[in-house]
């Protein structure tokens, strides 16, 4: 399983790498998905209250200290928000994304108020964005000790929430990311862009969209 992994973390078969386009365009030249946007239908993201399952354990911690995310609320409180559909649009435009990556969008940008950019849809040579089922965040000042901090910290939110975000895998500083923990190391794709130094690609599981 290990090896299967590795081999789709590099762009196999399958293709779990985050392709080859840059966050907010260009790509394989794939065309986009023409649907309506996910939160027609909904009052807010309602519908999503049961996705996270009554089980589904949220967690509070936003880094591996414990902290939670810089000038935000605790970040269960976060998650639990954004599945009870409590929290206003994320920085990603949201048509065409599915359920999860509008629940992970919402959240994280309602955590991390500083993050400006987030990548949604795009054309792309592999499933994730043209599907909507990932998101780039965008790191500001990336290149800094500041800007790597928050982009761990991006990371480590989602990772202790993967199970209530929907998320399937995270890349980060050219690492493969299944769950807290380490990653697993990608192979050189160039720049800071593909090699995902300037911002957090997180994909999602789906869930479907929301139609009209």
């Amino acid at each position: 399983m290990a090896a299967m992994l590795r081999s789709m973390a590099y762009g196999g078969r399958g293709g779990v790498g985050a392709g080859s386009g840059s966050p907010f365009g260009g790509g394989s030249g794939l065309s986009m998905p023409q649907m309506g946007s996910p939160l027609s239908g909904l009052q807010g993201l309602s519908g999503l209250s049961g996705l996270g399952g009554s089980g589904t354990r949220l967690m509070s911690s936003a880094r591996p200290g414990g902290r939670g995310p810089r000038g935000a609320l605790d970040a269960g409180s976060i998650v639990a928000r954004a599945i009870q559909g409590q929290l206003p649009p994320g920085k990603a435009p949201e048509n065409g994304l599915q359920k999860f990556t509008v629940l992970t969008n919402r959240a994280v940008s309602a955590a991390f108020p500083q993050i400006r950019e987030i990548g949604g849809v795009r054309a792309d040579s592999l499933k994730w964005h043209p599907n909507g089922l990932a998101l780039d965040v965008m790191i500001p000042n990336w290149n800094t000790p500041q800007g790597k901090a928050l982009g761990d910290e991006v990371l480590s939110f989602v990772m202790a929430n993967k199970e209530a975000l929907g998320v399937d895998h995270a890349i980060w500083r050219q690492a493969m990311y299944y769950g807290p923990g380490g990653g697993e190391p990608m192979g050189g794709r160039g720049g800071a862009t593909a090699n995902h130094f300037d911002h957090v690609h997180i994909a999602t599981k789906g869930g479907g969209y929301v139609r009209t």
